[in-house]
């Protein structure tokens, strides 16, 4: 067809027309020593969402921990979680890939994920600050903020 838009399919937008992509990674957030306590308070929405956010064999999360490389955890989670054992899910979230999704630890150590993040893309960060006060979570968000400046 005469001026038709050969990249365009049914229901897409030409690839000219997304123009530049905003790449947002949402992520807990902790700074302190305290490593793995700060770690275990990452441990119940991670848990959560790897059981809980759809069924047994559509879990969007499950099947994204398994793409990084904790298939078998995801599903010994999800096991755990369907049992009525919340506490042991929880417990059974890897640290690997606390780490690897979160923002939690000494400045040093989220520097780091700061760097991997940029190097895979991430144009935007939307933290949740893992604290009980908002007093704690907007100095989380500070100190942040003072890393990345």
């Amino acid at each position: 067809m005469p001026g038709h838009d050969r990249t365009a399919t049914a229901g897409r937008l030409p690839r000219a027309a997304l123009g530049t992509l905003d790449i947002t990674v949402t992520a807990p957030l902790a700074v302190g020593d305290d490593v793995e306590h700060l770690l275990d308070r990452a441990r119940p929405q991670l848990a959560l969402y790897i059981e809980g956010m759809g069924a047994r064999n559509k879990n969007f999360y499950a099947r994204l921990a398994g793409r990084y490389g904790y298939e078998r955890e995801a599903a010994h989670i999800q096991d755990l979680y369907l049992a009525g054992k919340k506490r042991e899910a929880e417990a059974a979230v890897p640290e690997g890939l606390l780490r690897a999704i979160s923002l939690v630890g000494t400045k040093e150590q989220i520097a780091g994920q700061l760097d991997a993040f940029a190097a895979a893309g991430v144009t935007t960060l939307c933290v949740k600050p893992l604290a009980d006060t908002h007093g704690e979570r907007l100095d989380a968000v500070e100190r942040l903020r003072d890393m990345l400046s």
